[in-house]
């Protein structure tokens, strides 16, 4: 599937992949931003510290054009590391990307073309989760919901990978970096109180994931879950309903793993 670029595609888009150790899927990544078929980009590699030589990566990309490479002196965390990837990208929108995911060819084509026919400041879209030790795959049409802030304490489903935002709409809001899970979906609400995040419900993304990961991690999730109700509801009310919804899924759970 092509594209044509009119004169409104040729806004910079900076993509911030950080990274800690993992330097193959790293490379995998940012080969992913490379191939793309939209061109004009930034790309914005944070090194979390790795303890890894990363000799390979720098000079894969070191003579690309509009490619920055960082490394912190120690591992400081995915919101340290994106944060400072914000910080130093110029791009009128900028997108991330986890080092262990890939992008679909088309996906900037697609979702900034998007975003610009109907003036969307942030979005996300749909994805394919991929387990990478079975290999068996599964479409998230987390695309097909627009969300708004009351939504989010009780689902989100969006993939940090397939978020793309408008650099002035974005402002002074970053990720928090005192937390290791749950500081997407905090920064996600945030932004979502200024304006609803739209979905593309294709998926232009794949999403690697494992046992260890989050997704399927239940202390994760319920503990998440908890930070979001207590920080992210905006009232007493909603603070009440998603209580009761807290331990309503809790019990399901449960009712699960010990039926």
């Amino acid at each position: 599937m092509s594209y044509a670029i009119d004169d409104r595609m040729n806004s910079l888009v900076s993509v911030v992949v950080p990274f800690y150790n993992r330097i193959d899927v790293t490379i995998r990544a940012i080969d992913s931003v490379y191939t793309q078929t939209y061109k004009n980009i930034e790309v914005i590699v944070v090194n979390d510290g790795s303890e890894c030589d990363d000799s390979e990566l720098i000079k894969r990309y070191k003579n690309k054009i509009n490619f920055k490479y960082y490394k912190l002196p120690s591992n400081m965390g995915p919101s340290a590391a994106r944060n400072i990837g914000i910080y130093k990208s110029e791009g009128e929108y900028i997108a991330f990307l986890d080092s262990d995911d890939v992008w679909h060819t088309d996906k900037l084509m697609i979702q900034i073309n998007w975003m610009k026919n109907n003036n969307y400041l942030f979005t996300h879209s749909s994805y394919i989760r991929k387990n990478q030790n079975t290999g068996n795959s599964k479409i998230m049409n987390s695309g097909a919901i627009t969300y708004w802030a009351v939504l989010i304490p009780f689902i989100c489903r969006i993939a940090t990978p397939t978020v793309i935002v408008n650099r002035a709409f974005l402002g002074n809001n970053k990720f928090r970096e005192d937390l290791r899970y749950g500081e997407d979906i905090l920064l996600w609400l945030q932004l979502a109180r200024i304006s609803p995040i739209y979905g593309y419900n294709k998926p232009i993304v794949t999403v690697f994931v494992n046992e260890d990961t989050a997704a399927y991690n239940y202390e994760i999730q319920k503990n998440v879950l908890k930070m979001i109700g207590r920080e992210g509801s905006g009232n007493s009310m909603i603070r009440f309903i998603h209580y009761g919804y807290r331990q309503l899924r809790f019990l399901i759970y449960w009712l699960k793993i010990n039926k």
